[in-house]
């Protein structure tokens, strides 16, 4: 019974992921998109989804529960898809139309409030995720304006460092030379003027 299933349970769920989407953007619309629905409305549109799936498909869920319950697991599996039809067919011209919508009561009391749940919870976990997601992405940020002030902080720190020492260097060459006394420098001149004198003396020639 893998394909009667399969035929049912995807466009159905497809049907109410679809109408779920439609119905939540018709919300927005008339709210506001600065207003999403919140998590009781996003249970009821939900609610409302899949019951307006049920009620569609229905029908399909009456022929694959008289194929899994009434024909042989051989039988469908050697008719496969030709064993909806001809089985959707004999229902119509047997019971009538209204066969298919037999358990539509009991069909809506067991699905829709499952889907609302499941869309209500889905949306808000959706949300938890997104938020987290921006406070990731905030933090990263905030660290890395951080890492860029340390970074910007440490550069001006070495330029004012170089400036200083380029500033410093002249004073520190004129206040590393010797200073000498009043004495030293009279001798210094006196010797300065007996090497000239003895420069002179031997220019004059004998």
């Amino acid at each position: 019974g893998w394909f009667p299933g399969l035929a049912g349970k995807i466009p159905s769920y497809g049907l109410t992921w679809t109408l779920f989407q439609q119905l939540k953007a018709i919300h927005q619309r008339r709210n506001g998109k600065d207003r999403p629905p919140t998590n009781i409305e996003n249970g009821i549109i939900g609610s409302i989804a899949s019951a307006t799936t049920v009620c569609i498909m229905i029908p399909v869920d009456t022929i694959k529960t008289r194929l899994v319950t009434q024909a042989s697991a051989s039988a469908i599996a050697a008719a496969g898809a030709n064993a909806v039809v001809p089985c959707a067919v004999r229902i119509l011209r047997e019971e009538g139309i209204g066969t298919f919508y037999r358990g539509l009561p009991p069909r809506l009391i067991s699905v829709v409030p499952m889907m609302g749940i499941q869309f209500m919870v889905y949306e808000r976990m959706k949300k938890v995720m997104r938020d987290r997601d921006v406070t990731k992405a905030q933090q990263r940020r905030q660290l890395q304006r951080q890492e860029e002030q340390e970074e910007t902080a440490a550069l001006i720190s070495l330029l004012l460092q170089e400036a200083g020492e380029s500033t410093s260097t002249p004073y520190e060459v004129i206040s590393a030379m010797p200073t000498i006394s009043a004495e030293e420098e009279e001798e210094l001149k006196q010797l300065v003027e007996e090497l000239e004198l003895e420069e002179e003396l031997e220019q004059v020639p004998p």
